[in-house]
């Protein structure tokens, strides 16, 4: 199975215009619409209905089936804060592979010095 991927604002985006276009349902017309194909290049038509069941569902007392602009923004908070938490958890994974490298670099550097000192004398 492969690696979940979360949503980011211009696929919640292109999804909400999709249905605004085709309608709630039309997946693949959405997934084959040149104008959004681009942006779903990486989403397959399961993907597309369960994001919009959810976004559905997140629209409390909705009527129209569709989200209102209020959980639509409430949706991109959640992917902007989503993104946030991915860019703070490769920061520390960068500032690890950092710190061990800094620390082989020690190493070697003292190999080195050892290394001459036993050459050369």
């Amino acid at each position: 199975m492969g690696k979940r991927r979360r949503w980011n604002k211009a696929e919640v985006d292109a999804l909400i215009a999709g249905v605004e276009k085709h309608g709630s349902g039309d997946w693949m017309t959405i997934l084959n619409d040149p104008e959004f194909a681009p942006i779903l290049s990486l989403r397959n038509n399961v993907s597309l209905k369960d994001k919009w069941r959810n976004l559905s569902n997140d629209a409390q007392g909705s009527t129209s089936g569709k989200p209102s602009e209020l959980e639509a923004l409430r949706a991109e908070l959640k992917c902007l804060r989503e993104e946030l938490k991915q860019i703070k958890d490769e920061r520390a994974c960068l500032q690890k592979q950092v710190k061990d490298l800094t620390e082989e670099a020690a190493k070697y550097k003292e190999l080195k010095s050892l290394l001459r000192m036993y050459l050369n004398g």
